[in-house]
């Protein structure tokens, strides 16, 4: 089972090498918006361990996104503000994986759906000129 792992591992790892920035971005936005659908599933089933860990995954792909700002680009301000935002949903995952509320895990996961939305709407020849540089 965990040659099987590793080799999933290596062959993803190989994968985001040959990925563009903006496409990386992109996959950490969609797999943080279904780590937050998994978890308010997990959440209604009572299943905590299984909220706590997609949860977890979430916070630290939002962790990631955070690293992945240029906070050089431009004036900076575009990168301040989508860092407090990252922040902001870090805290709020947080705190609804200790009060087990789905209202907190669905704010979260709308806002990352609007993020990945207008991600997702840079026109191909911009996209290189955004600056994306995944962690």
């Amino acid at each position: 089972m965990n040659a099987n792992i590793n080799a999933y591992n290596q062959n993803a790892a190989i994968g985001a090498e040959e990925t563009s920035p903006h496409r990386l971005v992109a996959m950490l936005y969609q797999g943080a918006i279904d780590r937050m659908s998994r978890a308010i599933g997990h959440c209604v089933r009572g299943e905590v361990a299984k909220k706590g860990e997609c949860l977890s995954r979430a916070a630290a792909i939002v962790d990631q996104l955070r690293d992945s700002l240029d906070m050089e680009a431009g004036d900076g301000t575009l990168s301040q503000r989508l860092d407090d935002l990252y922040e902001y949903m870090i805290r709020r995952i947080t705190e609804a994986n200790f009060r087990n509320d789905t209202t907190m895990m669905k704010e979260v996961h709308d806002l990352l759906a609007q993020l990945a939305e207008g991600w997702n709407a840079i026109p191909p020849e911009q996209r290189e000129v955004q600056g994306a540089r995944p962690a």
